[in-house]
């Protein structure tokens, strides 16, 4: 009898010992509840786009191609929350402060973003104060900060000062780990850094680039 024989052979016995009508008692069991179940959120404080498309403990993700202008998106999406008008469909429920978080432009870049965006912003909504609104989106440089440390520091600059929401960019700055990886993203979604973040406001991951 060969190996492979043997082994299959063994496969085969250890099989036919495993009884498939018995539950294992050992194993925890999974939770578990009917569709009929399941309740709206009727609480509207915690949803800050309508659509829920950013809730309070949730997570939104902007993917796309490099160039594409995803760091000018998230200057413009914050300066329009902040006044509480709609940017590029998605609608506030109310005016809301957001923090942005970057690696990607100098101090130069994000300069330039923020007067055109500035002066169509006032063009469009005349009435809308957009001196304030720069003056109370607050960028933030976490660059060397990854992972669980990040998010530990995230948290620490929350007790100092509230934010409503945080914009991410790029994200794989951030992570420290493989996208990829399920055991990296378990690791930053498990930790209590990172509940105790979500807790308090929805992250706005906006820089995450699809390079062609």
């Amino acid at each position: 009898m060969t190996a492979i024989t043997e082994m299959v052979a063994a496969e085969k016995k250890s099989a036919e010992k495993i009884d498939e009508t018995t539950p294992d008692e050992t194993l925890k069991r999974i939770p578990n509840k009917s569709l009929a179940e399941f309740k709206r959120d009727t609480n509207m404080e915690n949803v800050l786009i309508k659509g829920r498309w950013a809730v309070r403990g949730g997570i939104s993700m902007h993917v796309s191609t490099t160039g594409t202008g995803k760091s000018v998106l998230q200057t413009q999406a914050a300066l329009c929350f902040n006044r509480g008008v709609a940017c590029c469909g998605l609608e506030p429920t109310k005016p809301f402060k957001a923090w942005v978080i970057q690696s990607e432009d100098d101090d130069d870049r994000v300069a330039i973003d923020r007067d055109d965006i500035c002066e169509w912003l006032a063009a469009k909504y005349p009435s809308l104060d957009w001196d304030a609104a720069m003056a109370e989106t607050r960028f933030f440089d976490f660059t060397g900060l990854t992972g669980v440390s990040f998010l530990e520091h995230l948290n620490n600059e929350l007790k100092f000062e509230k934010s409503d929401a945080v914009i991410i960019n790029p994200f794989n700055a951030f992570f420290g780990g493989d996208l990829n990886s399920g055991k990296d993203v378990s690791a930053i979604r498990g930790s209590r850094a990172r509940t105790a973040a979500c807790a308090a406001f929805p992250m706005l991951l906006s820089g995450i680039s699809i390079l062609r």
